[in-house]
């Protein structure tokens, strides 16, 4: 399917940002895949502010960045879910969608799809005389609602075991979107070799304010469902924000749209027919009752804990003010994005208006998108090279979470004191 905002013939391309002061030819440098963020809504792309400026700044940090683009389009259930059996889990969210179960599918088959191509390509010597990638040491990143596709392309798994996990999460979608390893289709087709073996050559994987879907007999036993694949679950650097409503950065429910019409949209949200093999799909039906609660959506908090209880590399950063995602670079007048109740324009100032302070720094000096996009570049290049060194390096990594804390950290070797605690809490 071609977005209608896309002006290409081919809408699966993707951007490489590359250093090109470097000599390929006696050092093929790491890759990076990244996915943006855009809730997998229609017109998003990897042409984005955000996408952009991190590969840029993960490019000047050594990394040979693919900025991919994947299947967008979807129609949200706006309801609130109410009467909720697990209200911990609940958070106010939405239904979850036909079309979003549908949409999430059919990109993480063009993630999949996208890292055996970028990897063949090396193989076949596709920009060969641009640049060269080192197949062995790749890593993964993902930005908002699309870090599930980072985490998911690789924590799921190949083969008929990671198509059994996938359908335990999308429920039926298999036979309206084929397997998740089409054929036919990208540049690598599933059946060759290096579908099976890709995962083994992903090192590590940035998740910047994102969340991972589990089944819901697996909410205090995450790592259990992710631990059958037959190679060690590579290490992840997170970074979350403590008031993100959007992903809970512990947890939250995943609950399907009800067989009644939106009423707010007059739409049936629990089915879709477009575009489909074999009829229509339509989510899990509901009791009638309450919501039913099918799949949890894990955050940064439980997916650390989930690697670093088991002996598994992980970093996580944790911004106590921040909401989903970085402020807005906010207008001197108007109201804060990342707080709508808090106007500038202060009681007592008169007409005079303040800029609302910027939050989502994670305990650094930033005070705009650009320097925290800095960090976590700077974060994530030093620990992805930490990791090609291998674990006589990260062993002696002790603060591995920090709350509010800036990492001062500027080796490899984790010896450096941080001034931080993996205890931190945010203050008073």
């Amino acid at each position: 399917m071609i977005d209608k905002c896309d002006t290409t013939l081919n809408a699966l391309a993707m951007r490489v940002y590359y250093p090109s002061n470097h000599n390929y030819n006696t050092c093929k440098l790491p890759a990076i895949i990244l996915f943006h963020a855009g809730s997998y809504a229609e017109c998003s792309s990897y042409t984005n502010p955000g996408a952009r400026g991190l590969s840029r700044k993960l490019c000047k940090r050594g990394f040979v960045v693919f900025d991919v683009n994947y299947r967008v389009g979807v129609i949200v259930d706006t309801r609130i879910v109410t009467g909720s059996l697990s209200p911990e889990y609940n958070h106010g969210l939405s239904y979850v969608s036909a079309q979003q179960m549908l949409a999430i599918y059919r990109a993480l088959q063009d993630a999949r799809g996208a890292i055996r191509s970028v990897l063949q390509m090396q193989l076949d010597g596709i920009n060969s005389s641009l640049y060269k990638i080192d197949i062995n040491n790749v890593f993964l990143a993902g930005m908002s609602a699309v870090s599930l596709l980072a985490m998911s392309a690789e924590y799921l798994g190949p083969g008929a075991a990671g198509q059994a996990k996938i359908d335990s999460l999308f429920p039926g979608v298999k036979a309206h979107l084929g397997p998740i390893d089409t054929t036919g289709v990208y540049y690598a087709d599933a059946p060759a070799s290096l579908n099976q073996d890709y995962f083994k050559r992903i090192k590590g994987i940035l998740n910047c304010w994102g969340s991972l879907f589990i089944p819901n007999a697996y909410l205090t036993t995450p790592y259990t469902f992710f631990s059958t694949q037959g190679y060690t679950l590579p290490p992840i650097i997170s970074f979350h924000g403590m008031k993100d409503t959007t992903f809970d950065y512990k947890a939250q429910g995943v609950y399907f749209s009800r067989s009644t019409a939106d009423p707010n949209t007059g739409l049936f949200t629990n089915t879709e027919s477009r575009c489909l093999e074999n009829g229509a799909y339509t989510t899990p039906a509901d009791d009638g009752l309450h919501p039913t609660r099918y799949e949890i959506s894990i955050g940064s908090q439980t997916i650390y804990n989930m690697l670093h209880d088991n002996g598994i590399l992980s970093e996580l950063y944790l911004d106590c003010d921040a909401y989903h995602g970085l402020d807005v670079d906010e207008p001197l007048c108007g109201t804060c994005t990342f707080d709508p109740t808090n106007l500038f324009v202060k009681p007592g100032m008169g007409s005079s208006c303040i800029k609302c302070t910027y939050q989502s720094n994670f305990g650094t000096d930033a005070n705009n998108t650009d320097k925290t996009y800095d960090y976590i570049a700077g974060r994530a290049a030093t620990i992805f090279q930490t990791i090609i060194g291998g674990s006589t390096y990260y062993s002696n990594i002790t603060t591995t979470r920090f709350v509010e804390c800036e990492n001062n950290r500027v080796t490899c070797d984790g010896t450096t004191s941080t001034g931080c605690a993996d205890t931190d809490t945010c203050p008073n």
